[in-house]
């Protein structure tokens, strides 16, 4: 099915459904209030400048699920106009012009001074990592799954700084030698991993029972970096979790 633009179009019916439409460009119309407006499967591009089409399109079916109570689907729509709304801050970066010839074929610098685009670069960052983390507050699992990432990362990283175990430093380095071929220190690792992975979890959820404590500089600074990220993202999640299930 191909169309380009509805346009001072009224949409009167109980039920309007676009599914698996291509080419299908704008909106441009009206709906009753009572009317319950979906589009799935949409072809719609995620070209810098094309993608306000896409963000107009789930903008109108947001609000028509808002206004008949449907705050559920409306979560959804609401997620995919911001994607598309994130898709137009900055354009698709280009680095070489094949007709220049010697230092001119390399473009970056001035993709940078188009439009300005230097001064997106930030928004753009902020935008992806608002997605990557909380799915623009409408996804408690993506919350989730960075605090699971945090808390591994880090664990990986007090593996390889002095942090104080009872009475034992864990402290590795990145050498191989025929001591790996060993039992024993697999289950030394696995132990030692155990316990960092634990000190990481209470620093990320910024309990800090104290009986594992960081014993260098570097560790110190490390686990304050955890804290700082641990009471944004876990308020991040408990919001967006929150924020699902009132709706």
């Amino acid at each position: 099915m191909e169309m380009g633009m509805f346009q001072d179009t009224r949409f009167l019916g109980r039920k309007v459904l676009f599914e698996n439409v291509k080419g299908l460009l704008k909106f441009d119309c009206i709906f009753t209030d009572k009317t319950d407006f979906d589009i799935i499967d949409m072809d719609y591009p995620i070209d810098f400048g094309v993608a306000s089409f896409g963000e107009d399109a789930y903008r109108l079916a947001r609000i028509q699920k808002e206004k008949i109570g449907d705050f559920s689907g409306a979560t959804n729509y609401f997620y995919l106009e911001k994607c598309y709304r994130g898709y137009q801050i900055l354009p698709e970066p280009y680095f070489w012009d094949k007709n220049q010839k010697g230092l001119k074929k390399f473009q970056f610098l001035v993709y940078l001074k188009t439009d300005k685009a230097y001064e997106k670069i930030i928004p753009k960052f902020i935008d992806w990592i608002f997605n990557f983390s909380i799915g623009y507050g409408e996804k408690p699992s993506r919350a989730l799954r960075m605090l699971l990432t945090l808390t591994f990362v880090f664990a990986f990283l007090y593996m390889f700084i002095d942090i104080k175990v009872g009475n034992q430093i864990v402290n590795y380095d990145l050498g191989i030698g025929t001591y790996i071929f060993s039992i024993e220190y697999w289950k030394e690792l696995l132990r030692d991993f155990g316990n960092c992975f634990y000190f990481s979890l209470v620093t990320l959820s910024t309990v800090g029972y104290g009986d594992i404590t960081p014993a260098n500089g570097w560790g110190k600074f490390v686990s304050g970096v955890e804290m700082f990220l641990g009471v944004t993202f876990v308020g991040a999640w408990t919001a967006t979790l929150l924020r699902k299930m009132i709706k």
